[in-house]
């Protein structure tokens, strides 16, 4: 069984997520970075559609930032009560929902919480 280089690796269509360690020097996180670690193919990988198909592209590795704004959290709450509505909602009233054929492939508690949110 023979070895694939990085190269080949990361010229296929199928790569995706995360590759090796952040590069950097004199950072240290907790089993995440190791010191003076240095590889030009370290990132995260994503798989980008173009006209032509699919291309690969190597972003620099990340860390998500979770900001909590008033603006989200009216939206949190507004999908809660939804949730509380829907729950509250008889079995005829559930059965109603379900039946709809609009939009396809939707189940009747996504088409009440689509309509729910838009409101």
């Amino acid at each position: 069984m023979g070895t694939i280089s990085p190269a080949q690796k990361f010229s296929s269509l199928g790569v995706s997520g995360k590759y090796s360690y952040p590069n950097g020097f004199g950072r240290l996180f907790f089993n995440w970075s190791r010191y003076g670690f240095e590889d030009p193919d370290a990132g995260v990988y994503r798989r980008h559609p173009t006209k032509s198909g699919q291309i690969v592209v190597q972003n620099k590795h990340y860390w998500p930032v979770d900001t909590i704004t008033p603006a989200r959290l009216a939206v949190r709450d507004k999908f809660i009560a939804g949730m509380i509505a829907w729950q509250a909602l008889s079995e005829s009233q559930k059965k109603y929902w379900n039946t709809l054929h609009s939009p396809k492939n939707m189940s009747g508690c996504n088409r009440f919480m689509r309509l729910w949110l838009k409101a």
